[in-house]
């Protein structure tokens, strides 16, 4: 909201902001202006969690901490190595296995909802029970069931879902439901033993470009059936 702002103001917008306000006068006419979007923080988070689940490491460019700290804190409770660079931020993971943790999503500045399938992908195979409580939506454990598929320990008591760790997932024939569930459903995939076909995973193109491509870039092995 406030990048949006920002570009309304570069317009010539008259939009004047409070801490809890925005009082916005209207204007005869706005002009054309250059403006750079901010990252994508979900995105970003995103492939930051593929690189922990994985064991790998991943450079992710043209993004700073402070786009996505209040996913960065979380991660490097559950054992993210996070170093900073000019042009971005490289993401591995610090031991040879993911830490569990406990966590809740809540409004930003705080832990983001659209990161709770994916955080809980890597829960799936973390050393340890782990719980995530979910308090912005409603009904959004969609990707339980999916998860479970591949072997995962995952129970559900109203907000909270609970996840006992386990060594290894098996690949499975999976069903997403949502533009979020189907990324956890890839990250999870993506160590899964054996070949994971996803379905309905269109719900993927609605948030993330070329997804499939950038991961195998990284050495995964992903394709796309129409």
């Amino acid at each position: 909201v406030l990048d949006l702002i920002e570009f309304l103001k570069k317009m010539g917008a008259n939009i004047e902001i409070s801490d809890t306000r925005i009082t916005i006068t209207g204007v005869e006419a706005l002009n054309g202006c250059v403006h750079k979007i901010i990252p994508d923080r979900i995105e970003a988070g995103t492939y930051a969690l593929a690189a922990i689940i994985t064991g790998g490491k991943l450079e992710l460019e043209g993004i700073s901490l402070s786009d996505i700290r209040c996913i960065v804190n979380e991660l490097k409770d559950i054992g993210a190595n996070v170093e900073i660079y000019n042009e971005g931020v490289m993401i591995s993971r610090k031991n040879c296995s993911i830490r569990s943790a406990n966590i809740a999503t809540d409004p930003y500045p705080n832990f983001p909802s659209d990161m709770q399938p994916q955080l809980m992908s890597a829960m799936c195979i973390a050393d340890g029970i782990s719980v995530i409580e979910e308090n912005i939506f409603e009904n959004r454990f969609a990707h339980v069931d999916e998860l479970r598929k591949l072997g995962a320990n995952i129970s559900i008591e109203k907000s909270k879902a609970t996840i006992s760790g386990i060594k290894s997932l098996s690949g499975a024939n999976l069903c997403a439901t949502d533009l979020r569930s189907t990324a956890a459903l890839v990250l999870a995939s993506l160590v899964a033993g054996g070949e994971t076909t996803i379905n309905n995973s269109h719900h993927l193109w609605r948030g993330y470009e070329a997804m499939h491509e950038k991961l195998n870039s990284c050495g995964a092995d992903i394709s796309i059936s129409s």
